[in-house]
This record gives C-alpha cells, sequence and structure tokens, in this order.
C-alpha cells in the first residue's frame, strides 16, 4: 500500500526483538491510587484493549501484507544468526548503559528484563514447539 516495493526489494526477516511486541502502561503509583476505582477500571481496560487490537492488527494484516511484498517481487532474506547477535548486543549494552545513569530506569529495566527471560522460556516451551511442527508442514 505504502509503495516500499519500489524502493526495498529485500525483505530481512526476523527482527531481533521478536516474538513481538508487548504495549506498556506506565503510570505514577501515587497518582494511581488517588484515581477513582471506576478511573483505574477504565484505564486498565482501555490499555487491554489497546494491546489486543494491535496484537489483532499485527497477526491480521501482516500476512496479506506478506503476500503483497512477494507478488511485487520482493524477496525475503532471513537475517544471519550473527547480526541478530550483533543487534541484540549493541541494544543491551545501551540498555545497561542507561540503567547506568538512571536508577528509575534501571528499576524498570531490570523488571522488564525478568519478565522477558519469564516469557523467552515460556514461549519457548509452547510456541516454538508448536511453531516448529506447523512451518515443517508447510
Amino acid at each position: 500500500k505504502l509503495g516500499f516495493y519500489k524502493v526495498a526489494k529485500y525483505y530481512y526477516y526476523p527482527g531481533w526483538w521478536e516474538p513481538g511486541p508487548v504495549l506498556h502502561f506506565f503510570v505514577n503509583l501515587d497518582a494511581w491510587k488517588k484515581l477513582p476505582k471506576e478511573y483505574q477500571e477504565i484505564l486498565k481496560t482501555a490499555a487491554a484493549k489497546a494491546n489486543l487490537q494491535m496484537m489483532v492488527d499485527y497477526d491480521f494484516k501482516n500476512p496479506p501484507a506478506l503476500k503483497r511484498l512477494l507478488s511485487k517481487g520482493v524477496k525475503l532474506r532471513k537475517y544471519p544468526l550473527d547480526i541478530l547477535k550483533a543487534a541484540e548486543k549493541e541494544a543491551f549494552d545501551l540498555y545497561e548503559e542507561l540503567a547506568a545513569k538512571d536508577k528509575f530506569y534501571k528499576k524498570v529495566y531490570d523488571d522488564w528484563k525478568a519478565f522477558r527471560g519469564d516469557i523467552n522460556r515460556w514461549f519457548g516451551t509452547a510456541e516454538l514447539a508448536m511453531s516448529q511442527y506447523l512451518f515443517a508442514k508447510l
């Protein structure tokens, strides 16, 4: 739809940040506690809806977008493992540098890293095995 195929004849995958995005809703805890319960519920519901809508859009819109790119002659190219590792290293080096300078950033970052480790273990257990099974049949 945007004509990227006119200027980019290759589609590189995967993004090293996959398996997918996570939306975050940050709020000052003291301010949160001052909100009426119904406002808290409204914000929780809106955040959940935004996350769900993003995932629906991601899963629904990307397959036909990929088909359109391929139909225009775009070639798929898988990133080599060394490039993915280098991208991840650079990103995490930056995160560590930022965490060393800002204790609030460090707290959020440390919590995020712990969550990421847990979720990646889960994806490796549940999602990866099913994906390998399904994709082997393609």
